[in-house]
């Protein structure tokens, strides 16, 4: 499988349709954001999830989306979130902290929460590397964000314990 190709998860019969998911997206690139956004609520509807059954909301940006995601997270009403930014090298080093700080809140929101919190974060050096990553006919992450999303939502379930 090359590094573009999604192999599509599949879940076991009839668990979709009773999957919630949550997406939460920055303002930020919003042009880039909103092709891993369609993306993946694509692939989700694709693998039968109910469109009613995915939340949408929007933070202004990367720092912001640790406490949402663990704010969605922890209501309890969601199988998985999934968090979409695009932060891009500017002339200082200011970039390097927002995605550290981002990726680490992520994961420190998904261990809080016991809950499969998706990064489709892109970090990238410049503006055409972000386009190349969200470009539906290459690489775009949105649909594998949500083919992962899937997968660690079956895993949970099936490791789960009381």
């Amino acid at each position: 499988m090359s590094h573009d190709e999604i192999k599509p998860y599949q879940l076991p019969e009839d668990t979709a349709a009773d999957l919630h998911l949550a997406i939460v997206c920055t303002r930020w690139h919003d042009d880039i954001i909103q092709h891993m956004r369609d993306a993946c609520i694509s692939h989700l509807l694709h693998n039968g999830i109910k469109s009613d059954h995915i939340m949408e909301s929007t933070v202004p940006g990367a720092f912001e989306l640790p406490l949402a995601v663990q704010t969605i997270a922890q209501s309890g009403n969601y199988h998985a979130v999934i968090a979409f930014a695009a932060i891009i090298k500017g002339e200082t080093a200011h970039y390097n902290y927002i995605a550290q700080a981002c990726h680490w809140g992520l994961t420190q929101a998904t261990l809080n929460t016991k809950c499969p919190i998706l990064s489709g974060i892109l970090v990238t050096n410049n503006l055409a590397q972000a386009r190349e990553r969200a470009d539906v006919n290459r690489l775009n992450k949105g649909a594998q964000v949500a083919n992962s999303a899937l997968e660690m939502i079956n895993f949970i379930c099936q490791h789960h314990t009381d």
